[in-house]
């Protein structure tokens, strides 16, 4: 039987890492829709950071689930990091898309009175 400081530990891993798949999704809302471009860079490589702990975990959790049948060897957490990489790079590349029809879409200047 584990102990409760064991348990908390548990607890608290486990809600980071399933916690940290909507903070990654809520960051990439966020930086698409920054205007500032240092802003956007910011939301969505920590999102990105926030996915590949996602990622990490969901596979750590589905194999430790596995252990009955077989042996288990965790993967490295950085070896989850093209993924989000290149989901960061994909988003830098909307964010530009969206900003250049941002730009575009400005209302004519009011006639002066």
């Amino acid at each position: 039987m584990k102990t409760t400081a064991q348990e908390a530990v548990a607890q608290v891993m486990f809600w980071t890492g399933i916690g940290s798949f909507p903070l990654s999704i809520g960051l990439a809302i966020v930086g698409v829709t920054s205007k500032k471009i240092q802003n956007a860079i910011a939301a969505l490589f920590f999102g990105a950071i926030a996915c590949t702990h996602f990622l990490w975990y969901f596979t750590l959790l589905e194999g430790s689930l596995g252990t009955k049948v077989g042996r288990y060897e965790p993967p490295a957490w950085y070896s989850f990091l093209p993924y989000s990489l290149t989901a960061f790079v994909v988003l830098i590349g909307v964010w530009s898309v969206v900003g250049k029809r941002r730009a575009g879409a400005t209302p004519p200047p009011l006639p002066k009175q």
